[in-house]
């Protein structure tokens, strides 16, 4: 009786689990933001992030500051909002610099110019304004979003290069 107890139990739980993706907050600025997300509030200091992984998949609004932005989330993605919609970004993968013989080349999976919000393809091993891990499992991604001057996304060279010099 326990054991059919459990698993009903558990077939509830799993039909019954909202869809859910990632919101994050960039600030690229050099002021604060703050504002509500899923009810929420947030502080965002420059040059990071802020993320909720909780986040109902569908249409939210974001508050930051005084402006409103409509986004969708998507389930099991990483919605990126970042407000002043001026950043360039890119989604790079470090995997090449770990292992038995570590490369400087950065492989560079994603790239966003200039959009108030966007939402990655990819997996993030580390978040926004985070340093990657020494370490990692063979075989993992080191992928990590990047903010870049919106120059380097049409210099494929130039933009590898000044990847590779981050810590």
């Amino acid at each position: 009786m326990k054991k059919r107890l459990l698993i009903a139990m558990a077939a509830c739980c799993c039909a019954c689990a909202k869809p859910v993706g990632t919101l994050m907050i960039v600030n690229i600025g050099t002021e604060a933001l703050t504002g509500t997300a899923n009810d929420t509030a947030f502080t965002v200091r420059p040059g990071k992030a802020w993320s909720l992984a909780t986040t109902p998949v569908g249409e939210q609004t974001v508050t930051v500051g005084d402006a409103a932005l409509h986004v969708t989330i998507t389930e099991g993605m990483t919605t990126v909002v970042e407000p002043s919609g001026t950043g360039c970004f890119v989604v790079a993968d470090f995997q090449r610099q770990y292992g038995g013989t570590p490369s400087p080349e950065v492989v560079i999976d994603e790239r966003f110019e200039r959009k108030k919000t966007f939402t990655l393809q990819h997996p993030l091993l580390v978040a926004f304004g985070r340093k990657l891990p020494t370490r990692i499992p063979e075989g993992t991604a080191a992928r990590r979003l990047h903010s870049v001057d919106c120059e380097l996304l049409r210099d494929k060279n130039r933009l590898s290069e000044s990847l590779a010099r981050l810590p």
